[in-house]
């Protein structure tokens, strides 16, 4: 996370109204990039911006609509963990996966959120990604956006090493 934002608190920053939203490309199959988000190993190799790697052994994904997604983001400088607790509401392999996250008290945030990721044929033969995420206040939007855009440098490194 970005020095100029590791203090937020949801509860400090008003209400819960904002979305996160990226649409990315990504040179490889949309099999391999829906892989990427449901491979524990693999996503363990990638997820998190960087300085919150996830440990393996934090990873676990029921990969089924209902099932589990969990992980956990440990700062490396000891300063905190970021756990990700989820149920798949809807899962169409490889192209849609879409979850709802268990609120985190412990920074303020009450009500449940979602992610919907979905993978389409992109304009340059890859993956187009389109991502959302909420519902956030506002001040959180660019933080969570730099945090993915982190995540996703690493997962473009994984990809061009291993396939």
């Amino acid at each position: 996370m970005s020095e100029n934002h590791e203090d937020l608190t949801f509860s400090s920053l008003g209400p819960a109204d904002s979305e996160v939203a990226i649409d990315r490309e990504f040179a490889v199959a949309k099999e391999l990039v829906f892989r990427a988000f449901t491979d524990p190993d693999m996503l363990a190799a990638w997820f998190g911006p960087e300085g919150w790697p996830v440990p393996r052994e934090t990873v676990a994904i029921d990969l089924r609509e209902g099932g589990a997604y969990r992980l956990t983001m440990v700062a490396e400088d000891g300063s905190g963990e970021s756990p990700v607790d989820a149920v798949i509401e809807v899962l169409d392999e490889p192209h849609r996966i879409h979850s709802t996250e268990a609120p985190q008290p412990i920074t303020g945030l009450t009500e449940r959120s979602h992610l919907k990721l979905d993978f389409e044929d992109g304009p340059s033969g890859g993956t187009l990604l389109r991502l959302r995420q909420g519902m956030f206040p506002a001040a959180v939007i660019a933080p969570a956006t730099e945090g993915w855009h982190s995540s996703f440098a690493k997962l473009d490194a994984l990809l061009a090493q291993t396939w």
